[in-house]
């Protein structure tokens, strides 16, 4: 990323692992980036500003959002929890992103979902843009609540919604469900900076998922979003090795573990 991007971006979340790696490739890149988080965070450019505060907070959100053309939403709790600890940060936080940004008039968000909310799928088959949605857990159907609330606000009131259902996010792939799902740090900088520059739309959604041999991901990306990634999880496969006869959750599904959490069906059942 040499040049400078005219979009005043806003990062949510950014003292996670995506949102550090997002936000230490794009600083210098926008004229302002903003982040946002539980936490303050330092920061070392002059085009960078760090807001501390919470989802829940309005007017907090209200003081991030003023001036952005971009929101990237990544905070929410990322891993399965009971449904009750995830309802205020990833149901309600969504919903008061949204409408903090539609408040704001910001033009696009690219919402931060997960290949969880589609996790029942099986690896073999696949999923798609079009896949219906199959949460793994409660997480997943976070996510799905947040993609229906992207669709409803590029409908009705015209932002252009990106949702991007990350997978394997990690240095390297570190299982067998991982050659399919791997999603690289570079790749990932990549996903969102073409949802960033992308020209005009109202609603897309893509995976997060790098180039790999065995993907999971059974369509190109949107039209609208141009993410051509580069790595491939199969460069890993003699140190992680491969037994087509596993049959766990982690090896069956796209949603890996998380599907195995609490299951007391039958694996076959589920196709």
């Amino acid at each position: 990323m040499g040049e400078v991007l005219q979009k005043r971006l806003l990062i949510t979340g950014a003292a996670g692992r995506i949102g550090r790696t997002l936000s230490e490739a794009y600083e210098g890149h926008f004229p302002l980036l903003r982040l946002f988080d539980r936490v303050a965070i330092r920061t070392s450019h002059p085009n960078t500003q760090s807001i501390a505060g919470e989802l829940s907070d309005s007017a907090a959100l209200d003081a991030a959002m003023k001036d952005i053309d971009c929101v990237i939403h990544l905070a929410a709790v990322p891993e399965e929890r009971p449904f009750e600890e995830l309802v205020e940060p990833n149901i309600m936080g969504a919903y008061q992103l949204f409408e903090a940004a539609r408040r704001a008039k910001v033009s696009r968000i690219i919402y931060a979902s997960s290949i969880q909310a589609v996790g029942f799928h099986r690896l073999e088959t696949g999923v798609s843009q079009g896949s219906r949605i199959r949460p793994s857990g409660y997480y997943g159907v976070t996510k799905a609540f947040g993609e229906a609330l992207g669709s409803l606000y590029a409908d009705k009131f015209g932002i252009s919604v990106a949702c991007l259902r990350i997978a394997s996010f990690e240095p390297a792939p570190e299982d067998q469900r991982q050659l399919a799902t791997w999603l690289s740090p570079s790749d990932c900088v990549k996903l969102f900076r073409a949802c960033i520059e992308a020209d005009p739309f109202s609603f897309a959604i893509a995976y997060g998922v790098s180039a790999n041999t065995r993907t999971v991901v059974k369509d190109p990306p949107p039209a609208a979003i141009n993410f051509q990634p580069s790595n491939d999880a199969e460069v890993f496969l003699r140190s992680i090795g491969f037994d087509p006869e596993l049959k766990t959750a982690t090896s069956l599904f796209a949603g890996g573990a998380y599907c195995g959490l609490g299951f007391t069906g039958d694996f076959e059942r589920v196709k």
